[in-house]
């Protein structure tokens, strides 16, 4: 039964998505660190009835609840969010639009709406819609978080009708996890020799991550390498990944490990990551996560990766869907040990001095303090 919390403010996110991906990891951190270190905020999460969502939120500890989430749509929702926020002080962070709408309509008609602030996380790039829905959206949203400027220009392109002061950019991070589960040593477990240098992508195996690509562009690259893939995908697809390799004669140079959850553990044993998305991604949390262990990293430049990796300095970027580019950048950090080395160096201090879990958490807590004192 919906229940309110009145000695404290809480915090509830609405999570509506259907596959875990890195909006959802974002949250789950967030909501995890908010615990631990905001004592005076209770937090709280409403989810599909989605089973591998539900479950790990049930296992963190802050599963609520269960709401459609459809949107527009679905006045039950917001009729039900809004009995829950009834009393008491609450801000309800959201990270997809549609679910912004059911909490901006959950605060519009509950008679405690000076007592809601609603917090929107933008976690992709594009322009924003102007109709309606969206304007009563923007209209009654407190803070829209944008995970990297380019994202804010996209969404500002279409001219939305939003009060520039809701707007903020607050680049994403990644949590620092320790995982204590055993880890094989992969030059041992796959027989990869130690002056192999070994390139690791990982990711939802899907079309959008090009991971196809970076077959395509491995089929003819005559270097001494070994990749390595971590993650699942839909079977289709995973099943069209084998056959390229098959195809490519790539038997012997990748493995995929599929699903894990020590990838803190398996990270610092490759010599440079990889990042060949097809999609504008937002800000990526892989790219960061390689960053953040020291490593050069290949990225696409049609997404936020622009904004974190500096040509020539930390990493390399090539476009999206060209495997040439994509085998010119990977030959250069095959063929060069020093020079990924220092842009490994660099990666890790730019992460430190920019993208830290603490620094974007600290932000994170001005901006959460901040919606019940501003005017």
């Amino acid at each position: 039964m919906l229940q309110d919390n009145q000695d404290k403010v809480t915090i509830t996110h609405l999570i509506s998505n259907r596959i875990w991906g890195g909006d959802v990891a974002y949250a789950y951190d967030l909501i995890d660190t908010t615990r631990e270190k905001l004592p005076n905020y209770e937090v709280r999460v409403f989810t599909k009835e989605v089973e591998n969502i539900k479950g790990r939120f049930v296992e963190q500890g802050t599963h609520f609840g269960v709401l459609p989430l459809k949107g527009v749509i679905d006045p039950i929702s917001y009729v039900k969010l809004s009995r829950y926020i009834k009393t008491g002080k609450h801000i309800i962070h959201v990270h997809d639009f549609k679910d912004a709408f059911t909490a901006t309509m959950a605060k519009v008609i509950s008679s405690n709406r000076k007592n809601i602030r609603v917090v929107v996380t933008r976690h992709w790039i594009k322009p924003a819609k102007t109709d309606f829905f969206s304007n009563l959206t923007f209209k009654n949203i407190d803070k829209l978080i944008f995970v990297a400027d380019l994202g804010r220009r996209e969404f500002e392109s279409s001219s939305p009708k939003i009060d520039s002061s809701k707007i903020v950019v607050i680049h994403n991070s990644i949590k620092p996890k320790q995982v204590d589960a055993p880890t094989e040593d992969l030059r041992s477990a796959y027989g990869i020799p130690a002056d192999t240098p070994i390139m690791m992508m990982h990711c939802r195996l899907s079309p959008d991550k090009g991971v196809d690509v970076l077959l395509t562009a491995l089929k003819d690259l005559k270097k001494d390498y070994h990749a390595v893939i971590i993650g699942n995908g839909e079977k289709e697809y995973t099943s069209y990944l084998d056959s390229l390799v098959d195809q490519y004669g790539l038997k012997e140079k990748v493995t995929f490990l599929g699903f894990r959850k020590d990838i803190p553990n398996l990270l610092p044993q490759c010599d440079f990551g990889l990042s060949p998305s097809v999609f504008r991604e937002a800000f990526s949390l892989s790219v960061l996560e390689y960053m953040k262990y020291g490593k050069a990293v290949i990225a696409t430049n049609n997404g936020g990766s622009v904004e974190c990796i500096e040509e020539g300095e930390n990493g390399l970027l090539i476009p999206p869907k060209n495997p040439e580019e994509l085998a010119r950048a990977l030959s250069v950090l095959i063929d060069d040990k020093s020079l990924r080395e220092r842009m490994g160096e660099r990666a890790k201090s730019d992460y430190e001095n920019k993208y830290s879990y603490d620094r974007f958490f600290e932000t994170m807590t001005t901006l959460y303090n901040s919606l019940f004192t501003q005017n």
